[in-house]
């Protein structure tokens, strides 16, 4: 068992596999402290372990070092060592370590002044949608959205916007752009003369008697217009309709 922490989180990890950690801490219910079960088990072989490792297929170990190589005494017996396919990170005592671990999701605290100013719509039955603005604090390694502030740091802009409501979007657009039916709509709007390529990162667009290039992209659109300034809103419009809306 290991227990660290400060005044205001503190943290109890239960490493042994062989005791029942629901009956040791519930004596001391209700508990002001976290508690994880992470057993380990010491008992295992090397070839069990390997054979574990083998079944796990992690994408990064940590072992001791004294692990990763057979003992001083026996340096012929290469079975007495940890083997691993992926890379295997080896550390002694008091060393720090660096493991590449990179995560893809975030769990982010909601401040509650800025939840209770969200207004979801409902997309599809079930499934509601709002846009969220706010100042991300990440703190010990945790993360925190708050309101957003003003550059003089003292008025959350979430209030100021609630009192000119009328500067706010009345819909807004996601998803993917369905390329075929952008061609059939630029064909009703009298853009017939339309090529599309294939790209690395989505489609490119040429609008070949306007002299204009539409470059489509997983997370963005550019439109390229030369000189025309009436081509550029019928094209953001034509594109606008082809987007869901909520």
């Amino acid at each position: 068992m290991e227990l660290w922490g400060n005044s205001s989180n503190n943290v109890v990890v239960f490493t042994e596999p062989d005791f029942p950690y629901l009956d040791a801490v519930s004596p001391f219910q209700p508990l002001a402290m976290k508690v994880f079960y992470y057993p380990i088990d010491t008992s295992l072989s090397f070839s069990q372990a390997n054979k574990l490792i083998r079944d796990l297929k992690p994408l990064h170990l940590v072992a001791p070092e004294v692990y990763t190589t057979p003992p001083a005494l026996q340096r012929h017996r290469s079975d007495l060592k940890i083997e691993a396919d992926c890379p295997l990170i080896a550390y002694k005592r008091g060393d720090v370590l660096h493991i590449p671990l990179q995560r893809k999701y975030e769990k982010i605290e909601l401040d509650p002044e800025l939840a209770a100013s969200l207004t979801p719509t409902e997309v599809k039955p079930g499934v509601a949608l709002a846009t969220i603005t706010g100042t991300l604090v990440v703190k010990d390694n945790r993360s925190h959205l708050k309101p957003l502030l003003e550059p003089d740091g003292q008025v959350p802009a979430t209030k100021k916007r609630r009192h000119d409501e009328s500067r706010n979007p009345t819909s807004y657009t996601w998803g993917s752009l369905n390329i075929v039916q952008f061609v059939q709509k630029l064909a009703k709007a009298g853009i017939i003369d339309v090529k599309v390529e294939d790209s690395s990162t989505g489609f490119v667009v040429h609008l070949q008697t306007e002299d204009t290039l539409i470059q489509v992209e997983e997370h963005s659109t550019h439109i390229y217009c030369a000189g025309n300034s009436k081509l550029r809103p019928t094209l953001r419009d034509t594109l606008l309709q082809c987007l869901s809306k909520f």
